[in-house]
């Protein structure tokens, strides 16, 4: 991962220490149902959109060129 990359996962690991640390007693009654499905979706959808977009070709790429070389070193 590139320089920015590790800045920002710096930057909100800091901003999650923050709000848990400052947060306590903020929120009296837990979330509903609702939200946390929502959020859990919206989690979901942003870890799997750049995996798919980003990983998953880069990945067969990889895997097509590898295998290339296996078949021409056993020819």
């Amino acid at each position: 991962m590139g320089q920015h990359v590790w800045l920002l996962l710096a930057t909100i690991l800091t901003e999650l220490l923050v709000i848990k640390k400052w947060s306590k007693g903020q929120f009296s009654e837990p979330f509903p149902k609702a939200v946390k499905v929502g959020w859990t979706i919206g989690a979901f959808l942003l870890v799997l959109y750049p995996i798919i977009q980003f990983g998953i070709p880069s990945a067969r790429k990889y895997i097509r060129k590898h295998q290339k070389k296996g078949k021409t070193k056993t020819s």
